[in-house]
């Protein structure tokens, strides 16, 4: 065998291992980036839930939308019919959520709110109620949406 080769082969070193720091940060920083961009959407993504298709009723549309809720009525079984007429007071009336207490906004009939609050939760709730929401409720409801649409008109 040649010596010569062998020995000059032994005082070759081998390259240093690649430096990976500068790829460390790099998918460090991107990694910060993803996660934050990820609670920025999930934050925004529930602010955006809350403004649902429904939530596009004001004040204005509430009485058309209830004309509309009345004319399909009769397909709609009561508990459909409670939770979308629910829906379309609570709207019109710009309210978080329905409660017993009358909000300050009803200045006509405050006296049946606590009533007819109780019978939309008795249908929307319960599944067999006894109840009816009879047409009086309602028309007291139309005159609660048109007096806050002249109101904030």
């Amino acid at each position: 065998m040649n010596t010569d080769i062998l020995s000059r082969l032994a005082d070759v070193e081998p390259p240093l291992p690649p430096d990976y720091r500068a790829w460390y940060i790099a998918t460090a920083i991107a990694l910060l980036i993803a996660a934050t961009a990820l609670l920025t959407w999930r934050f925004h993504g529930r602010l955006k839930s809350k403004t649902c298709k429904e939530e596009n009723i004001d004040s204005a549309n509430a009485i058309s939308e209830l004309t509309k809720l009345l004319t399909t009525r009769s397909s709609l079984d009561s508990r459909l019919f409670a939770y979308r007429l629910a829906t379309v007071l609570r709207l019109g009336l710009h309210l978080q959520q329905l409660t017993r207490e009358c909000p300050d906004c009803i200045h006509v009939a405050r006296e049946q709110w606590p009533q007819i609050v109780a019978t939309l939760q008795q249908l929307r709730y319960s599944s067999q109620c006894a109840t009816k929401l009879d047409d009086d409720a309602i028309e007291t409801i139309r005159n609660w949406l048109s007096h806050y649409a002249r109101r904030q008109a």
